[in-house]
C-alpha cells in the first residue's frame, strides 16, 4: 500500500436530512470505526484524504492537485475496465 491509511468523510442525503459518515481504510483492516452523525453541510459531498505517502511512491508522487486527480482517474478507469463514467473533461 502506498499510503499509511485513507480517511473518508462523506455528507449524504438520508431521506430529507443530510448525514455525515467518517471512516478509515488501513492496510490490514478494511475499516476502523464508522461514525454517523447529522451533517452541518449544505449539500452532499465526499472528501478522500490519502495520509502518509510511503517510499518509493512518495518520490514519484505528483504534488499538484490536477496531476494527482488525473492519475487517480486513470487508475480508477483501469480498475473498472470500461465501466467507469466518461471523465475525459478532467
Amino acid at each position: 500500500m502506498a499510503f499509511d491509511h485513507v480517511e473518508i468523510e462523506s455528507h449524504y442525503l438520508d431521506g430529507d436530512s443530510l448525514k455525515r459518515r467518517t471512516f478509515k481504510f488501513r492496510p490490514v483492516e478494511i475499516t476502523d470505526e464508522v461514525t454517523s452523525s447529522p451533517s452541518s453541510e449544505n449539500s452532499p459531498r465526499t472528501t478522500v484524504r490519502l495520509v502518509g505517502c510511503k517510499s518509493p511512491y512518495k518520490e514519484g508522487c505528483p504534488n499538484e492537485l490536477v496531476n494527482v486527480t488525473q492519475r487517480l482517474v486513470v487508475t480508477t478507469q483501469v480498475k473498472f475496465s470500461g465501466n467507469c463514467p466518461n471523465v475525459s473533461n478532467l
